[in-house]
């Protein structure tokens, strides 16, 4: 028996449509099917409101669309009319053939904006058939083929048999790919969603979101100190709010008619920033990635062909610190984001060198984390080195107003106990998923298979970024196009909803996403290992999910152990 939705038919349906409904219902043929009644296609898929009787999923096969005319069957002059056993006529301006395969368009229409152009969903076969329940093929013509019509003599026999034989639906399986189990359910789910379990997932992740409004909007006390002090160093574990507090300082600054710079260490998070402050004013506001920023300053002083041929990143920051002495753009506020990552030297010189005067408050803002974002340079120097030069007023965050509770419990027991506050107020959020793999080609189908999984939660392409180590080129995701039914694209190529980020951890440091899925993990017990890692995964807002070989689970126990260990002593 084929899986009828919904399980029995409208007592109201025509008298055709619910024999229908019970021949497919009770054919052997149709065991394996999913058989949608009367799918409805909204206006937005192609201007106008339509109805298929019947959509067939058909594993291996591909999707059917239905059409169903019961009754007396004629046309004349064009104009097609079908008489119930009432002696009810309605006429129709299409023929039965020309309803079929609109339907059918309107359905792949609704399915490649919901998939995207490149998913599996959108690329399986699909096809069309009309059913006479109550009377003879009418003649040949050019508008269909007999092997696209079933008539009442037809119905003797199986109809399952027939129908997965039309001639659109073999030619679609010859064109396009074949549809697996998984891909037929994201079909069904998308026609007939289970409304008692979808949206559960939506709306734990709206409450959480709000939630981390709230407590982004207590951070905001320090920037009251903060505009009182000449100079001041904000810090905080990943997920405190530290990025928000520096665009929120622009922008109250910048309302005021100050001139203000922000910069960063990465490049993804200074084209963030640059977008994020081109609306800010009247006063100026520049910014952007340090490195982007100092490239036309130095070409401008004559000095981009030393830069370059320096071996050192201290090199490059050196010499754009004497560019930027030499020339007369200056701001009021100079504010730095990830300033652990810098040579701090360097940086304090090209900053210093950009203020517009010493003496006025706010003159200087950095925001750094010093416990395990820093993947660049020693960190602890750089600290000791900011401290004695600036002497600057320190505001330390403690409140994780990023991550769900389950996502920084995770990154604890694994990374470490920091000094970053999990409270209550702090949504809980759904499980972080650890997925065990053997070797390369398994990852790739660990993979695909939680793409598929986030999908059928409800999330779309731009919820999601796949994070890894290492460049796309040398990752698990070297020759892969598209996975679980999304595109693999980079960051600069995805418009609204289409595909799914790649991204190195070290590009996406200072940037987040509702989904992340990491990948190519090697887990080795040193510290480097430990800041990549805590990077990784608390870019996740709610959703973690977390590819591990198989080798790694010795060391997976071990921090485990040690971390709970720490966080009770």
């Amino acid at each position: 028996m084929a899986r009828m939705v919904p399980e029995t038919a409208d007592p109201e349906a025509p008298d055709s449509e619910q024999r229908v409904f019970q021949l497919l219902k009770d054919d052997a043929a149709t065991a394996s099917w999913t058989v949608f009644h009367s799918v409805g296609l909204s206006s937005a898929y192609s201007g106008a409101y339509g109805e298929i009787d019947f959509v067939a999923l058909i594993p291996s096969r591909g999707l059917l669309c239905i059409e169903v005319k019961g009754g007396r069957v004629r046309c004349a002059q064009g104009i097609w009319t079908t008489t119930n056993r009432r002696g009810e006529t309605n006429a129709f301006r299409r023929s039965p053939f020309q309803q079929a395969r609109e339907g059918m368009f309107k359905l792949k229409a609704a399915i490649r904006q919901r998939f995207g152009e490149a998913s599996h969903e959108a690329n399986g076969p699909i096809g069309w058939a009309v059913i006479f329940t109550d009377s003879l093929a009418p003649p040949p013509s050019p508008e269909f083929h007999r092997d696209e019509l079933l008539d009442s003599g037809d119905l003797q026999h199986s109809l399952g048999t027939k129908l997965q034989s039309v001639p659109s639906l073999k030619a679609s399986n010859q064109a396009a790919q074949v549809m697996s189990q998984a891909t037929i359910l994201n079909i069904a789910r998308f026609l007939r969603p289970d409304f008692d379990r979808v949206p559960t997932l939506a709306t734990t992740l709206w409450d959480a979101e709000r939630r981390f409004v709230a407590l982004t909007e207590e951070q905001y006390d320090v920037l009251d100190h903060v505009v009182a002090n000449e100079s001041s160093l904000v810090t905080g574990g990943a997920g405190t709010g530290k990025t928000l507090l520096a665009v929120e300082l622009a922008r109250r600054l910048s309302a005021k008619g100050s001139d203000v710079l922000l910069t960063c260490f990465n490049r993804e998070l200074g084209k963030w920033l640059d977008h994020r402050c081109r609306s800010f004013g009247p006063g100026r506001v520049v910014a952007g990635h340090l490195h982007r920023l100092l490239r036309p300053r130095l070409e401008a002083a004559g000095l981009l062909r030393e830069a370059e041929a320096s071996t050192t990143p201290e090199g490059w920051y050196e010499a754009g610190a004497v560019a930027i002495a030499g020339g007369f753009e200056r701001f009021d506020t100079v504010i730095v984001d990830e300033a652990q990552d810098f040579p701090a030297a360097a940086l304090l010189d090209i900053i210093e060198g950009w203020r517009r005067s010493e003496d006025t408050a706010p003159g200087l803002c950095l925001f750094a984390d010093f416990s395990r974002q820093a993947l660049y340079g020693a960190p602890g120097q750089a600290r000791e080195t900011i401290r004695r030069r600036l002497r600057p007023a320190a505001f330390p965050l403690h409140r994780n107003c990023r991550n769900t509770r389950k996502v920084a419990a995770e990154t604890l027991a694994l990374v470490g106990v920091f000094d970053v506050k999990v409270d209550e107020d702090q949504p809980a959020g759904p499980p972080v998923e650890r997925v065990l793999f053997g070797g390369a080609a398994t990852q790739k189908k660990a993979l695909d298979r939680a793409l598929q999984m986030l999908r059928a939660e409800g999330f779309n392409g731009s919820d999601i970024v796949i994070l890894g180590p290492s460049r796309r080129e040398n990752s698990c995701l070297a020759d892969v196009q598209s996975c679980g039914g999304f595109r693999i694209v980079e960051r600069e190529a995805r418009t609204a909803g289409a595909g799914v980020v790649y991204s190195t951890i070290q590009a996406f440091k200072g940037l987040e996403s509702p989904a992340v899925v990491l990948v190519d993990l090697e887990l080795k017990p040193d510290q480097f290992t430990d800041s990549l890692l805590y990077v990784g995964m608390t870019r996740a807002r709610t959703r973690l999910v977390m590819l591990l070989p198989e080798t790694t689970q010795d060391e997976v126990e071990r921090r485990e152990r040690e971390n709970l260990a720490a966080a009770l002593s």
